[in-house]
C-alpha cells in the first residue's frame, strides 16, 4: 500500500515562479517526502549540496576519468562506469534477482536495475560538440561583423577578436574546465553514477518521483540493498544510485584496484581537467582560425568618396568595392587544379607562435569567463609569474598545473573578499 501524505509534491517546470519555489523548497526540506530512519541509508543531494560530486578531486580541482578506467555495464547499450563502480553494480543486481525469486523483496515492481539507461558521459566529446557548433559557429557567423572581419590578417588578429568575443559573453564557458564545472554537463561525466529512469520521468517532476518512487513501500528496501553495495540514492532523482566511495561497501570494490579512498580513485583513475583545458584550447583555437581561412578567404573592404558641393547636383558621390585575398601566415601549396590552398599542420602551427603566447591568451580567457576582472597591472604580473615558471621549468603540465593552483587561490580569495563585503554593506 504507497504511504500517504497530506501533501504530496506536486512541482514542475511551467508552474508559476512563486509555486515553483516554495514547491521545491518543499520537496527539499520536508521529512516526510524522502524516506528516513536509523536504518535508512542517507540519500546525496547533487542539486543543492554535492553540486560537483565527481567532478572535482580530492583537492578540489575539476578532473575527468581516463578512458581507460571504465568498464561496460549493459550488453545491449553503450554504457560505461569506473571498473569498482561496474563490479558494485553487477553484485548488486546479482543481489536483487536472488532476493525477488525468494520473495524477500519486491522493489523490482517499482525499479529495474537490469535495464540501466544512462551512465558515463564523456565530456571532452559533449565539450568538441558544444564548441564546433556553438561557440565558433556563433562568433564566425554572428559575432564578428564584416568590418572585424575585414581586419583579421593574422591568427593573433583572430585570437583577439575571439578574446573580445568572450569579454561580451561572460555567461558562456569558452574552455572545457570552464564548460565541465557548468551546470550543461552532467555529473555522469564522474563515470560514478547509474540511472534506471523509466518512460515519463523527468528530472524535474517532483509529483511523478513521488508516486513512482518515493511513495512505494518497496522504496525502502531498495535504498537499504543499494546502501548495502556501497551506492547511495540520489534525492532529487530517485531512479539514480550513486557511488558512496566511503562506504564499506564500495570500498571493498575499490580495493581490488588498490584503491583505499576517494582520494586514491582521482588520482589513479581520473585526469587533471585543466592541463587537457588547455591542449584542446590550443587546438580548437586553431580549427576554428582554419574554418574562418576557408569560410573568408577574401578581404572585402568599401572606398567612398564624396565631393559634396553648393548644390546636389553639382556633388559627386563614388563608393568602390575592393576584394582582397586575406593574408595569412600558414603555407600555400597548390591543388591539382592549380588553385592556392592552406597547407599547414597543427605541428607547424605551434612553431609560428611560441607556448607563451597561448599560456597568455588562455589566462586572459580564464580571468574572463570565471568572472575575475584583474586591472591591466594585476593581469601582467599574474601572465609574468606564470611565463616565468615554464621557462624555469620547461614542462608545460607542471606549468599548467602551477596556474591551476594560482588561478584557484585567486578564485578563493575572490570569493572570501565578496562574501566579507556582502556581510559588512
Amino acid at each position: 500500500m504507497p504511504k500517504y501524505i497530506p501533501a504530496p509534491p506536486f512541482a514542475k517546470n511551467g508552474l508559476a515562479s512563486d509555486f515553483l519555489f516554495f514547491q521545491r523548497r518543499y520537496y527539499a526540506r520536508s521529512p516526510q517526502i524522502y524516506p528516513n530512519g536509523q536504518k535508512i541509508p542517507r540519500p546525496i543531494d547533487l542539486w543543492n549540496d554535492k553540486i560537483h560530486f565527481g567532478k572535482v578531486d580530492a583537492a578540489g580541482y575539476f578532473a575527468f576519468p581516463n578512458p581507460g578506467a571504465l568498464k561496460k555495464i549493459s550488453r545491449d547499450k553503450d554504457l560505461q562506469t569506473i571498473n569498482f563502480v561496474a563490479d558494485a553494480y553487477f553484485d548488486f543486481v546479482r543481489f536483487v534477482l536472488a532476493a525477488s525469486e525468494r520473495f524477500k523483496t519486491c522493489m523490482t515492481s517499482i525499479i529495474d536495475v537490469t535495464s540501466p539507461t544512462k551512465a558515463y558521459t564523456d565530456v571532452v566529446q559533449s565539450y568538441y560538440n558544444y564548441f564546433t557548433n556553438t561557440l565558433d559557429q556563433n562568433f564566425i557567423n554572428l559575432f564578428t561583423t564584416p568590418l572585424q572581419k575585414a581586419q583579421i590578417t593574422s591568427f593573433v588578429d583572430y585570437i583577439d577578436q575571439y578574446i573580445t568575443y568572450v569579454d561580451m559573453n561572460p555567461s558562456l564557458s569558452h574552455t572545457l574546465s570552464s564548460y565541465l564545472a557548468s551546470n550543461a554537463v552532467s555529473n555522469r561525466c564522474s563515470g560514478l553514477i547509474i540511472e534506471f529512469a523509466k518512460p515519463g520521468d523527468s528530472y524535474d517532476d517532483d509529483g511523478n518521483k513521488w508516486r513512482r518512487y518515493l511513495s512505494s513501500d518497496f522504496f525502502d528496501d531498495y535504498t537499504k540493498i543499494a546502501g548495502k553495495f556501497g551506492f547511495y540514492i540520489d534525492k532529487n532523482i530517485p531512479w539514480r544510485i550513486v557511488a558512496n566511495m566511503n562506504s564499506k561497501g564500495m570500498k571493498g570494490y575499490m580495493s581490488k584496484y588498490a584503491i583505499a579512498n576517494a582520494t586514491g580513485n582521482f588520482l589513479t583513475n581520473f585526469l587533471q581537467a585543466e592541463y587537457f583545458s588547455y591542449i584542446s584550447f590550443k587546438k580548437y583555437m586553431f580549427a576554428s582560425y582554419q574554418t574562418f581561412l576557408d569560410n573568408e578567404p577574401r578581404i572585402e573592404s568599401w572606398i567612398i568618396k564624396n565631393c559634396i558641393k553648393k548644390s546636389t547636383i553639382g556633388s559627386v558621390y563614388t563608393t568602390k568595392r575592393i576584394i582582397s585575398e586575406r593574408p595569412t601566415e600558414f603555407l600555400l601549396s597548390s591543388d591539382p587544379q592549380g588553385e592556392e590552398i592552406l597547407s599547414v599542420s597543427y605541428k607547424n602551427f605551434l612553431n609560428i607562435y611560441p607556448e607563451s603566447f597561448f599560456i597568455e591568451k588562455y589566462i586572459q580567457i580564464r580571468f574572463l569567463e570565471s568572472g575575475y576582472r584583474l586591472t591591466d597591472v594585476r593581469m601582467k604580473k599574474f601572465v609574468k609569474e606564470i611565463l616565468y615558471k615554464h621557462k624555469k621549468s620547461k614542462d608545460l603540465y607542471e606549468t599548467i598545473t602551477f596556474l591551476q593552483r594560482q588561478f584557484y587561490r585567486f578564485g578563493a580569495a575572490k570569493e572570501i573578499n565578496d562574501a566579507i563585503k556582502r556581510i559588512t554593506s
